[in-house]
């Protein structure tokens, strides 16, 4: 944005219309050279940034995918474990039902025959 200056009558007076004009150019033309090299140390400096960034990205990425295969790992041997001890578990309770029916009959038949010998 050019920049606009108000002098006084008396510096124009002094200097001339010309070389006050020529004096706004040149501060105009140079602060347009400085916003400019600002521009590009900021793209270049955002493009640093960004280079950075992706590389921490794709290094969190790894890890991620590091602490993932680790955690599916630990996770497929749990599945087995567990289902190890599911079927022993299962194993213990069909044995104990057996026991049980067993016992069930047993009484079952002492009170069946306790009546007909009563009866």
């Amino acid at each position: 944005m050019p920049y606009t200056a108000n002098f006084s009558e008396r510096f124009y007076e002094k200097l001339g219309h010309d070389v006050v004009t020529e004096l706004i150019d040149l501060v105009n033309h140079m602060d347009l050279a400085y916003r400019t090299e600002l521009r590009d140390q900021n793209e270049a400096n955002f493009q640093k940034f960004e280079a950075v960034l992706r590389a921490e990205m794709a290094a969190l990425g790894a890890q991620f995918e590091t602490k993932l295969a680790r955690f599916e790992t630990k996770l497929a041997g749990l599945e087995g474990r567990m289902e190890s001890g599911f079927a022993a578990l299962s194993g213990e309770m069909a044995a104990g039902q057996a026991t049980m029916l067993k016992w069930m009959v047993f009484l079952f038949l002492g009170a069946v025959l306790t009546v007909v010998g009563l009866a």
